[in-house]
């Protein structure tokens, strides 16, 4: 199978793929999973059009000989997308060509693959980023979204009470959200480095106290208000409704409370790829762009539909009561962890500083930070975009900065053992710690203060750094 290094118009035409040519190949191993993934994808696709049309004949793509060998190009998803919206609804229905772009984009983005060197890059920028264990912490912070959402008591009962649902019951192999997931190149380094550090089983565990609450949240709904749980969920099950309810009721997880339960997650999660902008989607290799970005624009989405937009329906006191609550909540939550995280690495935990995290954590939701503000101001507009659009490119930063000190103390016969050596700070899931080891052992014990001389360029992206040198 051609590896993902080269576009279609590259590709070799022969199937005789000799011992030279291997470097440019999947192994079998990784050939195979691309395979049961992609039939999958087909069939899944090949029901949703056979399901919603009258005659239930899913449309394919004309074969292509190659060499010896006929090559079927799977399903023919702008025809079949065309199709089957047209049978449901018709050409003159308000909005047809926007929803016919959003289905082939997601349909489609499984069929186009993502330059090796751009997984590779996105690989290696999450390992760094948030595979440790202070960014596990940070995930603690997320719980404020199934308070805002599902209620403190029923948030609650999920964390302290029995589990009555798990992800691995909604068809969710694993609990990273959907960028996380696709990756590609070093997954299996990724996966390692989530897992030891611990984010991957506080990320579980976040989006299983969210499923878990949310069922606690539409059992009570059903038995206590039939009609308003009907009006929730009516336009989702339609003629089934009645049953949902009975099933909740009956505490009976059915194949339609675990797709409701799915629903709830996917509303405040971005745990599919379905939940991604059709940018995201139509663009393989510019995702890179949108790491750790994913769950924020999420969180704009989410107080787009439950408050701006009830807002905008004339119904201003429940978009501004979501808003509220959002806000204090979630903002506090991520507040006291990020301070809670400073103590932990040494830079000393003071209530006093909460406010200003509490400004971070809100400020992040809408990808920014309070110095942005500062270099607008300034007239730094290419770094406060550069703090947006950029991905997180310390290591690249860490990896030139040590490179160049070490040439300079090279040149200069400095002791290297001098150097403040910044690569190390850098190395997934002992990070951190090694960077507080090594302030200590070079004298800079109150890292906190150190850090706080300048903090808005503690704060500030390692893109807009990086872009900055280039352009110096």
């Amino acid at each position: 199978m051609p590896s993902a290094w080269f576009n279609r118009s590259s590709q070799r035409r022969s199937f005789d793929v000799t011992e030279k040519y291997l470097p440019f190949y999947k192994d079998a191993g990784s050939s195979l999973v691309d395979y049961l993934h992609r039939a999958a994808d087909e069939l899944a696709a090949a029901d949703l059009f056979t399901a919603n049309v009258k005659k239930p004949k899913p449309i394919w793509k004309n074969k292509e000989k190659l060499g010896r060998v006929e090559v079927d190009h799977g399903l023919d998803v702008e025809k079949n997308v065309d199709a089957m919206l047209t049978e449901m609804h018709g050409y003159d229905v308000p909005g047809y060509g926007e929803l016919a772009e959003l289905l082939q984009a997601r349909l489609k983005v499984t069929r186009e693959p993502t330059w090796k060197a751009v997984n590779v890059v996105r690989s290696i920028g999450y390992m760094n980023t948030i595979g440790n264990a202070m960014s596990a912490l940070t995930q603690l912070g997320d719980l404020g979204v199934s308070v805002v959402t599902q209620g403190l008591r029923p948030t609650l009962r999920a964390v302290f009470g029995a589990k009555k649902v798990d992800l691995a019951e909604l068809g969710i192999r694993t609990a990273l959200d959907a960028d996380l997931a696709n990756v590609g190149a070093l997954n299996r380094s990724l996966n390692g480095a989530l897992k030891w550090s611990g984010f991957a089983a506080i990320d579980k565990f976040g989006k299983n106290t969210v499923i878990n609450a949310a069922l606690r949240r539409n059992q009570a709904l059903a038995r206590k208000n039939p009609k308003k749980f009907a009006e929730k969920w009516r336009t989702t099950f339609g003629d089934e409704i009645d049953q949902v309810r009975a099933d909740l009721v009956a505490d009976d997880l059915s194949e339609n409370v675990r797709l409701m339960l799915f629903n709830e997650l996917s509303d405040v999660q971005p745990i599919s790829l379905s939940e991604m902008p059709a940018a995201y989607l139509n663009n393989p290799n510019m995702r890179i762009f949108y790491m750790l970005k994913t769950f924020a624009l999420k969180q704009l989405d989410l107080l787009r539909k439950r408050g701006v937009d009830q807002i905008a329906k004339g119904n201003y006191a429940q978009g501004g009561k979501f808003i509220a609550s959002y806000i204090t909540v979630f903002g506090g939550m991520g507040a006291t962890v990020t301070e809670i995280k400073h103590g932990l690495t040494g830079r000393g935990f003071n209530v006093q500083d909460i406010p200003d995290n509490y400004v971070d954590t809100l400020m992040g939701i809408f990808l920014m930070n309070r110095y942005m503000g500062q270099d607008i101001q300034k007239g730094n507009i290419v770094d406060a975009a550069a703090n947006v659009v950029v991905p997180p490119l310390d290591w690249v930063n860490a990896v030139a900065q040590d490179v160049a000190a070490a040439v300079k103390t090279a040149s200069e016969g400095g002791r290297f053992d001098e150097v403040p050596w910044k690569t190390g700070r850098e190395i997934p899931m002992i990070g951190p710690w090694w960077g507080q080891l090594l302030d200590s052992t070079m004298g800079q014990h109150n890292v906190r203060d150190r850090l706080s001389e300048d903090s808005a360029a503690r704060r500030e992206s390692a893109g807009a750094r990086l872009v900055r040198d280039i352009t110096k």
